[in-house]
């Protein structure tokens, strides 16, 4: 029993960790037109129905 207790939580787990990964957020084109200006965009694909597009990884320098 303690086997599947812990195959239930590794599951819950990582299905978490996979929509984490894994959001999509809707912004407003003017959000997207100054990270266009900022080089912001890594990646932007266009079809009939959607824009779509992924941000470059912000690295903080200290």
């Amino acid at each position: 029993m303690g086997y599947w207790l812990i195959a239930l939580l590794l599951l819950v787990l990582l299905q978490d960790l996979w929509q984490g990964l894994s959001q999509v957020q809707t912004v407003p084109y003017s959000e997207f037109e100054k990270a266009l200006t900022q080089e912001r965009i890594a990646e932007v694909t266009i079809s009939e129905l959607a824009v779509v597009g992924r941000l470059k990884t912000l690295h903080r320098r200290t």
